[in-house]
């Protein structure tokens, strides 16, 4: 972005939701929010874990947190492939990747258009 003011390229610069650009020539400034589209989305996901013949114990407890259910609820919900958490994207976004570093395999309903970690 040019300075509207002496022609120089800008510096942009982004802390939290603040987005802003400067002029390093004259000290001219613009500045607006910004929001990463995950955060504007309002869809809700589903993240169907898939069935687990014989969970280990490992296995119960991260689904047990992520579903918050006792083992046993758990244990059963991963046996017969019924382990669904629903939510908005943000929480479907870290649960998967807590999902993906512990080896368990699912889906995600809509299609997920956010990078899993």
């Amino acid at each position: 972005m040019k300075c509207l003011t002496c022609g120089t390229d800008m510096v942009c610069n982004i802390d939290g939701h603040c987005l802003s650009w400067k002029c390093p020539n004259c000290g001219d400034g613009i500045a607006t929010s910004y929001f990463e589209p995950i955060e504007l989305d309002q869809a809700e996901y589903s993240i169907i874990i898939e069935k687990v013949e014989e969970p280990v114990m490992e296995q119960i407890k991260i689904t047990s947190q992520i579903l918050n259910v006792n083992y046993i609820t758990t244990r059963k919900l991963l046996i017969e492939g019924d382990a669904i958490f629903k939510g908005k994207a943000i929480p479907v976004q870290n649960s998967a990747a807590i999902l993906n570093r512990n080896n368990l395999k699912f889906s995600i309903t809509p299609d997920f258009p956010y990078e899993i970690q």
